[in-house]
C-alpha cells in the first residue's frame, strides 16, 4: 500500500514539473512608439498645427474627408493580444456626429504639416480598420491590435468619418495633440520559424554525441574470434574475403528423402503372432524345467 502511494506521488511530481517546463511564456505589457506624424488638408481655413506631433482630421458637408493624417509606429515584435491607441483631443466638433477611424496607410510618405491633400498617402480602410470611441474626457480610444497582430512597424492612416448618413452633413473637425500606444502581448513565443525536433539515430546523436542505451540493452561481444571455414565440398573454393582456419567443419548428410513407396507398404499381418507366442512360452517352460532337473542332480548355476 505504501509503495503504491509513493509511486502515485512520484507521478504527480513528474506531471507538475512537466507542466511547469512546458508552460508558455507569460503575457507582458508592450508599448508602441510614434516615430513621425504628418497630415494633409484641403479644408478651407486650415492652418498648420503649432505643437509637434499634433494633427487634424476633418470631413466636409458632403461627408467626405477634407483632412487626413498618417503616423509611423513601432511595436515590439511579439504576438499582440491587445494594442490600444489613445488620441488626445485638443479641440473638435465631431462629438455625436462622427468618429475617428484608424486604417493602414501606404508607407514611404513625406512628412507634412497641413500639406497638400493630394500628397497624402493612400489609406486602406477596407482590409482592416479600428473604430475609435470618444471618452468623456476627450480621448479617442480603440484597439489597433488587428492592424499589427505580431508587432513590428507600420504606417497608419487616420480619418474622420460621418455617422449621420444624411444627404448634407454639417461637417466636423478634430485636432489631436497627443498619441499613446500601449497593450499586452499574447501568450507564447514570438513569431518566427517553428521549433524543430531532431530525433537522434540509434548509433548516436546528430552532433556526434553518444546516446545512452535504453533499459535492457545488451551490448554486443567485444574482441575478435575466428569462424570455421565454410565447407564448399571437393574442389570448391572459399568465398572471397573469408578467413582460413585449421578447423574444418563436416556437414551432416541430408536425411533420406521420403517417397510415396514408404507410405504404400503394407503392414505386417498380426496372425503371425499366433505361432510366435506358443513358441516363446514353450521355450521358457523348457528352460525352467531343465534347470530344476539339473539342480536336483546336484548341479547349481549360482
Amino acid at each position: 500500500m505504501r509503495g503504491r502511494r509513493l509511486r502515485a506521488l512520484g507521478v504527480l511530481v513528474l506531471v507538475v514539473l512537466g507542466s511547469l517546463s512546458s508552460a508558455p511564456a507569460h503575457a507582458e505589457d508592450i508599448t508602441g512608439t510614434v516615430q513621425r506624424v504628418g497630415w494633409w488638408t484641403k479644408r478651407l481655413g486650415a492652418q498648420p498645427t503649432a505643437q509637434a506631433g499634433s494633427f487634424e482630421v476633418a470631413f466636409g458637408t458632403d461627408a467626405t474627408p477634407t483632412s487626413v493624417a498618417a503616423i509611423d509606429v513601432a511595436v515590439p515584435v511579439l504576438p499582440v493580444q491587445t494594442l490600444q491607441i489613445s488620441l488626445t483631443e485638443l479641440t473638435g466638433t465631431a462629438a455625436q456626429i462622427g468618429h475617428i477611424k484608424v486604417c493602414l496607410a501606404a508607407p514611404g510618405w513625406t512628412t507634412a504639416n497641413a500639406g497638400a491633400f493630394d500628397q497624402a498617402p493612400a489609406i486602406d480602410c477596407t482590409s482592416g480598420a479600428a473604430d475609435l470611441t470618444r471618452s468623456l474626457d476627450g480621448n479617442w480610444l480603440g484597439d489597433i491590435g488587428g492592424l499589427l497582430p505580431n508587432g513590428g512597424t507600420a504606417s497608419l492612416g487616420v480619418v474622420l468619418v460621418d455617422d449621420l448618413g444624411a444627404p448634407v452633413s454639417p461637417g466636423a473637425t478634430v485636432q489631436i495633440s497627443g498619441i499613446t500606444i500601449a497593450g499586452q502581448s499574447a501568450d507564447g513565443a514570438p513569431p518566427g520559424d517553428p521549433p524543430t525536433t531532431t530525433i537522434p539515430s540509434p548509433g548516436g546523436g546528430t552532433d556526434g554525441s553518444i546516446v545512452d542505451p535504453s533499459a535492457g540493452f545488451i551490448p554486443p561481444p567485444t574482441g575478435s574470434f575466428d569462424l570455421p571455414p565454410l565447407d564448399t565440398g571437393e574442389g570448391g573454393e572459399e568465398p572471397a574475403g573469408s578467413t582460413t582456419s585449421t578447423t574444418s567443419t563436416t556437414l551432416a548428410s541430408a536425411p533420406p528423402e521420403l517417397t510415396a513407396e514408404v507410405f504404400d507398404r503394407k503392414a505386417t499381418p498380426w496372425w503371425r503372432l499366433a505361432f510366435l507366442a506358443p513358441l516363446a512360452l514353450g521355450t521358457g517352460f523348457g528352460a525352467v524345467f531343465g534347470r530344476r532337473r539339473l539342480e536336483a542332480r546336484g548341479l547349481s548355476f549360482g
